[in-house]
């Protein structure tokens, strides 16, 4: 909770989806600071010094807070808690919900939880594919009023991509950014990367490295003064910054695979390159190491000003037809409504 990295944006939203029709509680694990965009939810936060929390700390927090429900976010699916809270929480009469990642699922991860919180179509399929019958899909949504389209004409067309920390097995897929956009070779362009990591690459006066921790407005401010959003990743769960692009009305180029072409419609609101579909170690889907030359070629159908014009145009009209937390929140309070009666 608080920090700048894809797990705090999940609880983000669906706390912002709860706190008009509930109490929401926090167990925040770690002693980091708390960004703005947190404080501004109404959450009542319990602060726990390290990652694992202690079992009788754990059990306090509930009763103390008379708690109906917990919501567990990627539980042990990275490192594995001994204690399994989950078991324990259902132990003490209390509902038990699970947000789980793909790319770490396993069958029988699913089998303590009372219910699975899909996030995309994409992670309902999957669902399906493992025989997980218990499971309710919850769209992952956009806070529309933290976006908005840009409204200036950049004089070089720029390309944005969120380098991050790189991802596991460099799951970002940085590096053939760079090189795909050094291919593109046009002086009338430019490439802006935001890292928290080194990139040790020889690059040209266009590439442009932001290396440092950047804010969430901060953030916000790069989608603005982008033309396009270029984001190949391997895999994602959600890839929340390719519906935050969109929200911008940046036009997304990304890789064609789940659920990044859940988003994405080619031609429409971006374009998908391909690539070799590939295992990766610790991992348990395939991820896509993309294709440098049809990205490139991606990049360059970008620059039709007839074809982008409606592209920036699509993208912000997609978010705000099926990704706008204001309007799918219904479907997380109704599930709710029902499930805890």
């Amino acid at each position: 909770w608080g920090w700048g990295r894809g797990q705090a944006y999940v609880t983000l939203m669906y706390a912002k989806m709860l706190e008009d029709e509930y109490e929401v509680f926090v167990l925040k694990q770690g002693t980091n600071p708390i960004a703005d965009e947190f404080e501004e939810v109404n959450a009542i936060i319990t602060e726990y010094p390290k990652y694992n929390v202690e079992k009788k700390v754990f059990k306090e927090w509930i009763r103390e807070n008379d708690l109906d429900a917990v919501v567990f976010n990627e539980y042990n699916q990275w490192t594995i808690d001994e204690q399994n809270l989950v078991k324990v929480a259902k132990e003490m009469g209390v509902k038990v919900y699970g947000y789980l990642v793909t790319e770490k699922f396993k069958p029988g991860q699913e089998k303590d939880y009372d219910r699975i919180w899909a996030p995309t179509m994409s992670f309902v399929r999957n669902m399906r594919k493992n025989k997980v019958r218990k499971f309710t899909y919850i769209p992952y949504s956009i806070d529309l009023n933290e976006f908005e389209v840009k409204d200036v004409k950049n004089t070089k067309f720029t390309f944005f991509h969120q380098g991050g920390w790189g991802g596991v097995h460099s799951r970002k897929n940085t590096r053939q950014v760079i090189e795909a956009f050094k291919a593109l070779d046009k002086p009338d362009t430019r490439l802006v990367i935001t890292s928290q990591i080194s990139i040790d690459m020889e690059l040209p006066e266009n590439i442009i490295i932001l290396n440092k921790e950047h804010t969430r407005k901060e953030m916000i401010d790069y989608f603005k003064s982008a033309d396009a959003f270029v984001q190949p990743s391997k895999w994602e769960t959600i890839g929340i910054p390719i519906l935050e692009a969109m929200a911008s009305g940046l036009p997304v180029i990304t890789c064609d695979i789940p659920p990044m072409n859940e988003f994405v419609r080619p031609g429409i609101n971006g374009y998908l390159a391909n690539g070799t579909m590939k295992d990766y170690p610790g991992i348990s889907i395939q991820g896509m190491d993309v294709d440098i030359l049809d990205l490139k070629a991606k990049m360059e159908t970008m620059l039709n000003p007839t074809i982008y014009s409606m592209l920036t145009k699509n993208s912000r009209a997609v978010v705000e037809k099926i990704y706008d937390l204001e309007k799918n929140k219904k479907y997380l309070l109704e599930f709710l409504k029902e499930d805890l009666k």
